[in-house]
């Protein structure tokens, strides 16, 4: 067994995925474990409710540190499923935590503030806080803290059982579902439409995955290194760790809105908190305090508790999310319907006159609909070079050949069938060097040439990240972010 072998549980997973890159950054060697999205060798396939398949995952991997991420995390889910939050929060957690205790493994348990009543008055809460959960998903997590600690009381070996308390998380997510913040987005875009009721009364403390990730390889180095060398007494069995910036779930969303150029018209703000709530019971403030930092004195160390503004953190969610789809592209197509506010308009034009990119503007319905008078190709600034309509076609046709060397992947290939079909039906008109930019852009279009005398020179390729101040890297940000977006609704298609 490595003093730096890590075995990760649910790695596939929000957190799980960004304590497996924490590892990873440190140098250590880490392997997850999965069910449903498994990947061996990286992520095994293991069935926690397994005992056997627990016990074998250890041998094989033999990590001096488990990290068990896994769990039903969702408070409605596990009222729905009692026996099924169950089984997962508790019953997997207790054998875990008898076959990690048996080997003197350290067991890293990640658990929530749920654990905590929450109610008005009480925050902030100190590891020693008595736990008095309110609803299902907490009194599950709490049942599993127990567990962690009779087992390894039991065990009574050089193992340690640690439990790490944390909030909502928000970070890098296979889709917004994966995350309570980063659903959120979700729920501005559906405010455009319909009404949303969203709660603006309980407050929350949003914290990014990848500091979560940070603190648990650092307890990790911390733990395993004091327990080598005999130094183990003293280590606390409870930590906690959690960003300080306070927000409601209704000023999330008008954070996410402001940066989408987006209004919240239709968004209820609700104040009642649990009053006639028949559902799920959800604790006013569940503030975590940070746990005592170990200072560097007398052979302790310190762990680092910084923490990431949400804000900023967003803004690089978003572009790291979505401009990984236009960065690969050299024809984004935008229809014309997209244009849901000057900020859209501007994305555009930004992009257009910063990568050379063509737009390709329907004067019509969306794309998909392909029930359109006219299509002309339009760059959104006179820039050069300009692209030739009938050269750009045959590229596009060489991209659905698999013998190309830039053959691309299947899920391109309707959005490139459909352009080529527009133009075979006669469609593409050619290139008109107009500009999408109109008068209801022009604060936009003053805000750059106040820095550079036009829009394009000066605009910078790479954005300054977490500044707030009204420079041309800030307006950057924003209209990248709203080009995201775009795509995020699906008025937004790719091609090559």
């Amino acid at each position: 067994m490595s003093s730096q072998t890590a075995l990760v549980t649910g790695a596939s997973g929000l957190l799980g995925r960004a304590v497996t890159t924490a590892f990873n950054r440190k140098s250590w060697s880490v392997t997850g474990t999965g069910l449903t999205r498994a990947n061996p060798p990286a992520i095994l396939a293991v069935d926690l409710s397994d005992a056997a398949a627990v016990a074998k995952s250890l041998d094989d991997v033999k990590p001096s540190v488990v990290v068990h991420c896994a769990a039903n995390r969702f408070p409605d889910s596990c009222d729905r499923d009692p026996a099924a939050a169950r089984a997962i929060n508790v019953a997997a957690t207790r054998s875990l935590a008898e076959e990690t205790a048996k080997r003197g493994v350290v067991l890293i348990y990640i658990s929530t503030d749920y654990v905590f009543s929450g109610a008005p008055g009480e925050a902030p809460y100190e590891t020693s806080a008595t736990p008095a959960p309110t609803n299902l998903y907490g009194i599950t997590k709490l049942e599993g803290e127990k567990a962690v600690e009779e087992a390894y009381a039991a065990a009574g070996g050089k193992g340690k059982g640690v439990v790490l308390r944390v909030p909502v998380l928000y970070g890098k997510a296979d889709k917004h579902a994966d995350s309570a913040v980063n659903c959120l987005v979700d729920a501005v875009w559906k405010a455009q439409k319909e009404k949303v009721v969203m709660d603006g009364w309980a407050k929350r403390f949003p914290t990014n995955t990848e500091d979560v990730g940070r603190v648990i390889a650092d307890i990790a180095a911390l733990y395993t290194s004091k327990i080598e060398a005999g130094e183990a007494e003293g280590l606390p069995s409870v930590l906690q760790f959690s960003a300080e910036d306070l927000y409601t779930k209704y000023e999330m969303c008008e954070m996410f809105a402001h940066l989408m150029g987006l209004g919240l018209e239709k968004m209820e703000k609700d104040v009642k908190g649990n009053e006639g709530n028949t559902g799920v019971q959800r604790p006013f403030d569940c503030h975590l305090n940070q746990s005592p930092k170990i200072t560097k004195n007398q052979k302790q160390y310190a762990l680092d508790v910084t923490y990431s503004d949400l804000t900023s953190q967003m803004k690089i969610t978003f572009f790291k999310l979505y401009s990984k789809h236009y960065a690969r592209f050299s024809t984004p197509i935008l229809t014309a319907d997209s244009f849901l506010s000057p900020l859209h308009a501007a994305a555009a034009a930004w992009l257009t006159a910063t990568h050379a990119h063509t737009v390709l503007a329907l004067e019509g319905q969306r794309l998909e609909d392909q029930k359109v008078d006219k299509v002309e190709f339009s760059p959104s600034m006179p820039i050069t070079p300009v692209f030739d309509v009938q050269a750009r076609i045959k590229e596009l046709q060489g991209f659905l050949d698999p013998s190309n060397p830039n053959y691309q992947p299947e899920r391109q290939h309707k959005n490139i069938r459909a352009v080529i079909k527009l133009y075979e039906e006669g469609k593409i008109d050619g290139l008109k060097r107009t500009t999408i930019i109109d008068g209801k852009i022009v604060p936009y279009k003053a805000a750059f040439e106040s820095k550079s005398g036009s829009w394009t020179e000066g605009i910078p390729r790479e954005i300054e990240w977490g500044s707030e101040r009204p420079t041309q890297q800030l307006l950057c940000t924003h209209l990248t972010v709203m080009w995201g977006m775009l795509f995020e609704r699906g008025s937004l298609g790719y091609l090559g």
